[in-house]
């Protein structure tokens, strides 16, 4: 779709046209701290024996799920060294090293060579 005029562009703001219209005023600032980024979401509302100013503390289990990877010693995996993994191994032409595959042996035939 075309327009019967040309459109021409504007070079910048000296040169737009001077209007007696009333001038738009950009809001304070204080009115826009508060209003600026995402909304806050409302913190949980606490129980009737929670504390309300106290944070829950983590208590440390006698026998912990999860294994940590505290005072473990990493090899990389391309060359064998201690004390990096295979992304930030400096010998980039050497091949990863791998343990071989092993065989899945199964302990039960195949139905198909089952002779009755």
């Amino acid at each position: 779709m075309q327009y019967q005029t040309p459109i021409e562009a504007v070079h910048g703001v000296n040169f737009w046209k001077k209007t007696d219209e009333s001038v738009i005023v950009p809001p304070t600032t204080e009115d826009t701290d508060s209003a600026l980024g995402r909304k806050k979401i409302p913190k949980r509302i606490k129980g009737k024996n929670e504390s309300p100013s106290k944070k829950k503390t983590k208590v440390r289990q006698e026998f912990p799920t999860k294994v940590s990877r505290e005072k473990r010693i990493i090899h990389c995996g391309r060359c064998g060294a201690v004390g990096h993994n295979s992304r930030k191994c400096s010998s980039i032409g050497v091949e990863i090293q791998r343990p071989p595959k092993k065989n899945k042996t199964s302990s039960q035939p195949m139905l198909s060579q089952v002779i009755d």
